[in-house]
């Protein structure tokens, strides 16, 4: 019986500690860092970005390599601390930048789809 309790109370010590890691690591989410968010939505942030300097978006959709080219970086000093500040948007047009670009338009489409959509349902409530 004093093994089966101590099993018992063993395993309520390892549940214990994992839940609090758990509630650690969640509360620990509401406070990330813009490279954390970063990494889970690059094309949300890139497409943010673009949506407000459509002139660097019209360039890069023209040639997405810009956006490793130090002199467009000196042109656009805003873009370049963009990508100082979001690394993992970096990295990825740094190693694709065709494909991160097409994935970028892919998420404005669908952005203005579900926007265009907003709208419609919108104008039907009135």
């Amino acid at each position: 019986m004093k093994k089966i309790a101590f099993s018992f109370a063993t395993l309520l010590v390892a549940c214990g500690l994992s839940m609090g890691a758990i509630a650690q690591s969640t509360s620990s989410g509401a406070t990330t860092s813009a490279s954390d968010t970063d990494h889970a939505h690059p094309f949300r942030n890139l497409d943010h970005f673009l949506d407000h300097h459509p002139q660097v978006r019209k360039e890069l959709n023209h040639n997405p390599r810009l956006a490793n080219d130090p002199a467009f970086l000196q042109k656009h000093p805003h873009f370049a601390n963009f990508l100082a500040h979001h690394p993992h948007v970096k990295q990825g047009l740094a190693r694709h930048p065709y494909r991160f670009a097409r994935r970028e338009r892919h998420f404005e489409r669908r952005e203005n789809r579900r926007e265009n959509r907003r709208e419609h349902h919108a104008g039907r409530r009135k």
